[in-house]
């Protein structure tokens, strides 16, 4: 069934079969217990808030479900699944935005999308892939970080899957400083493969090539905000020996 849709999507992709297989990878691997902690994490490096409420119990620890190593080990069209989604759905997204948006005859722009142009529907496809891959990507990392075998279907095209959330500040935001603590952390047994995959998709979070109205003081601020979650990562897999030594 899925390999069918997959085939279908890709031989002719438009918006309802893509929302379809979103809404497929959704049930398959989303998880809301562990989405919703991993989505609650702070890597901005501020300050947690003082709690007035009742103190938690420390001891007691919630039990976390390794949903993508289950589903992963049970179908090997689950990973299939995972692994067009972090490949070839962000290329047919923007294939279906760019001819929405540009004459034949005139050169793609590469580097950003005038959201300004784009249809109501395509906005919502744009939307619905951004914060399901940041909310995946997060609860993957949550759910087991140091086995990293699955990881490496996230990053199949990192400069797509870029292009793709940079149209949302909010996505822009959660997956550059997420992939900046996951790209530092040498100690992880991420292979070096998914590394270097991981890194291109974080370096095309931030095009060299932009318009000056884009680069806004927000984009500055994140830009910057997440050199620093990098360097405060470096130094603590530093301190504790880890695989930095490797470098």
């Amino acid at each position: 069934m899925i390999d069918a849709l997959l085939d279908k999507t890709r031989s002719s992709p438009d918006f309802k079969s893509l929302d379809r297989v979103l809404q497929i990878i959704k049930q398959v691997f989303k998880s809301s217990a562990n989405a919703e902690d991993a989505e609650n994490k702070e890597y901005d490096e501020e300050a947690k808030p003082k709690s007035h409420g009742k103190k938690k119990n420390p001891n007691i620890k919630k039990e976390k479900k390794h949903v993508f190593a289950k589903a992963l080990s049970t179908s090997e069209e689950y990973v299939k699944l995972l692994k067009f989604f972090g490949s070839e759905m962000p290329v047919l997204i923007l294939k279906l935005v760019d001819t929405s948006l540009i004459d034949p005859k005139q050169p793609v722009k590469k580097d950003s999308i005038p959201m300004n142009k784009v249809s109501k529907k395509m906005k919502n496809l744009l939307k619905a892939f951004s914060s399901l891959y940041t909310s995946l990507l997060a609860q993957a990392l949550d759910e087991d970080k140091s086995s990293g075998a699955f990881l490496a279907l996230f990053f199949g095209d990192g400069a797509a899957v870029a292009r793709c959330i940079l149209t949302h500040h909010v996505y822009h935001k959660k997956l550059a400083l997420s992939l900046a603590g996951l790209v530092m952390d040498y100690s992880n047994s991420l292979d070096k493969p998914s590394m270097v995959l991981a890194f291109i998709t974080l370096k095309n979070l931030f095009p060299r090539k932009r318009n000056q109205n884009e680069d806004s003081a927000a984009v500055q601020t994140l830009f910057e905000a997440t050199v620093k979650r990098m360097y405060n990562e470096f130094a603590r897999v530093s301190k504790f020996g880890g695989g930095a030594y490797n470098i």
